[in-house]
């Protein structure tokens, strides 16, 4: 995975929030509801979900 935005990493890891909790705006944690940071989220979900559907294909044909 790349390189996460560490004004979206630190706050995550401190309250053990998912990225996928942040992307579908569930978190209680109000510096990860800004619209920007939600976005972030969001597009690293899609990001990662594409990884594994790629390499799904490649293990399982």
């Amino acid at each position: 995975m790349e390189f996460r935005l560490t004004e979206l990493e630190n706050p995550i890891r401190q309250h053990g929030i998912q990225i996928g909790q942040v992307a579908d705006r569930k978190s209680s944690v109000e510096e990860l509801r800004r619209a920007s940071l939600v976005m972030r989220a969001q597009s690293y979900r899609r990001k990662l979900f594409s990884e594994f559907d790629r390499i799904k294909q490649v293990f399982l044909p």
